[in-house]
């Protein structure tokens, strides 16, 4: 298991669920980086995939989107100038997989490129988030780079919450049975962090 690091625990201050939270920070302890592992952790969420790039349908969509996508190099990089001429243009193959499947062509992008440090992304791994708002919902879609000082509390608050269930379920022996859907917690999986759960 490796230690988290103070970068780590930023990074987990920009989960928006419980499953997400347990899910990354399993990973940052074990080394992995789930987009890297994505085709294999993720066969059903896969909508596009080469030799050099994967599209994935979000696990944790943008809560006022009717589609959420992700797509991102199959290599590990934190920049667009890593990337080669050729992952670029099979990425460009990628988003216009999405646009025919899922109608993005109507929806904004999000790259996060770079330490997410930056943006409170969550992944250090490059990614280009793929967005169509549901407008049926009503609602105005928001996509912060970066967060005032009260969200940013907010955020610590939330994580701290996730983290004393995240112990808890490791130290009981039953985290991986909460990730994989086997077992029913008092908190649910979904659980945002800043209100109750449900009694």
């Amino acid at each position: 298991m490796s230690k988290l690091t103070p970068r780590h625990l930023t990074y987990l201050e920009g989960c928006g669920n419980l499953l997400q939270y347990c899910l990354t920070r399993r990973d940052f302890e074990t080394g992995h980086c789930i987009f890297c592992e994505a085709r294999t952790k993720w066969p059903k969420e896969v909508f596009y995939q080469s030799e050099l790039v994967v599209g994935v349908v979000n696990s944790f969509p943008h809560k006022v989107a009717e589609h959420h996508l992700l797509v991102f190099p199959v290599r590990h990089v934190l920049e667009f100038a890593m990337m080669t001429k050729y992952e670029w243009a099979d990425i460009r193959m990628a988003i216009l997989a999405g646009e025919k499947r899922f109608g993005t062509n109507n929806g904004g992008w999000l790259t996060r490129n770079g330490d997410p440090l930056y943006g409170r992304g969550t992944i250090p791994h490059w990614h280009q988030n793929i967005l169509k708002p549901d407008l049926k919902l009503g609602k105005e879609m928001r996509l912060p780079l970066a967060k005032k000082t009260e969200e940013l509390e907010e955020d610590r608050l939330r994580a701290a919450r996730f983290a004393d269930v995240y112990e808890r379920l490791s130290s009981e022996g039953k985290l991986e049975a909460f990730l994989c859907g086997q077992l029913q917690t008092h908190e649910p999986r979904n659980w945002d962090g800043k209100s109750d759960w449900p009694t």
